[in-house]
């Protein structure tokens, strides 16, 4: 599952809403949730970095169709941010299950590392990333 949420959809029911500053971060943020393990249950290991980036890209210009479309996935996010002044939260559920599902395919751990690995250095440059793992 891939998808721009809004945030209240996430939050609401978790104990992060109930802190007396909760609305005044709620809505700040663009989120971009991503689920790897339902990810893997519609397409292939081989496919699934771009489907991922695929369906993000998709999913922005669904939402926000003012923001230029980039040829890399992360350029896209970057043109998000300049067009909306917004930070992004991407919350990557299941993070490891392409590492964990391929059948000991290292080309796929490879593939999907490189991706988180890019991922985290181009948001170094232009799009702040928590890394966070509960």
């Amino acid at each position: 599952m891939i998808r721009l949420v809004i945030p209240g959809e996430l939050f609401d029911d978790l104990k992060i809403a109930k802190d007396d500053e909760y609305l005044k971060y709620l809505n700040q943020y663009d989120v971009i949730y991503l689920d790897m393990a339902s990810v893997l249950g519609v397409t292939s290991p081989e496919d699934a970095v771009s489907y991922v980036k695929r369906n993000i890209t998709e999913e922005v210009l669904d939402i926000y169709p003012e923001v230029k479309e980039a040829e890399a996935l992360f350029d896209t996010l970057a043109n998000l941010v300049t067009y909306t002044g917004n930070k992004i939260i991407m919350i990557i559920d299941e993070w490891d299950a392409p590492i964990r599902e391929n059948g000991g395919k290292a080309e796929i751990q490879r593939e999907y590392l490189l991706f988180l690995r890019s991922l985290f250095k181009i948001v170094e440059q232009r799009i702040r990333f928590s890394q966070q793992f509960i």
